[in-house]
């Protein structure tokens, strides 16, 4: 049975009954996964168990800080034609026309998703990605 320990995200009481107890850290950052055990098999040495964990997982909180909603926002998932995370050139074929034009997209506060494109035939190649990643950077802003 798992059960968080209170005030201490990422930190959880773990009971295996026979087969032992311990504590377990477990924080995600960037992608990347550190997990910590600490096991006590006497309830006398729970609380010094318990003890060293939340030590240990207040190192681990300083070192990999929680991510703020833009550093989430942020993260790159995959990669896209701008290089930029949120941006991307897309082309739409309409009745034999072709259509060019560079989008943003970002969550807002409430999160729903939000979404601007600018024309390439309107604003250039240059200006329509110019203005999708200032687009892009307004809406996180906002959110901050």
């Amino acid at each position: 049975m798992k059960r968080a320990v209170k005030n201490y995200p990422g930190l959880y009481k773990e009971n295996y009954g026979k087969s032992g107890n311990r504590y377990r850290i477990l924080i995600n950052h960037n992608k990347q996964q550190i997990q910590e055990y600490f096991s006590f098999s006497y309830p006398a040495d729970q609380n010094k168990t318990k003890l060293a964990a939340m030590k240990r997982w207040r190192q681990l909180r300083e070192k990999y800080p929680v991510l703020t909603k833009r550093g989430f926002r942020e993260l790159a998932r995959r990669t896209s034609d701008s290089g930029l995370i949120g941006v991307r050139r897309i082309i739409k074929t309409n009745n034999e026309n072709e259509y060019v034009f560079w989008a943003s997209s970002w969550t807002d506060k409430k999160g729903r998703r939000k979404t601007r494109s600018f024309s390439v035939n309107q604003y250039s190649e240059k200006g329509a990605k110019k203005l999708a990643i200032e687009a892009r950077n307004k809406g996180l802003d906002e959110m901050s």
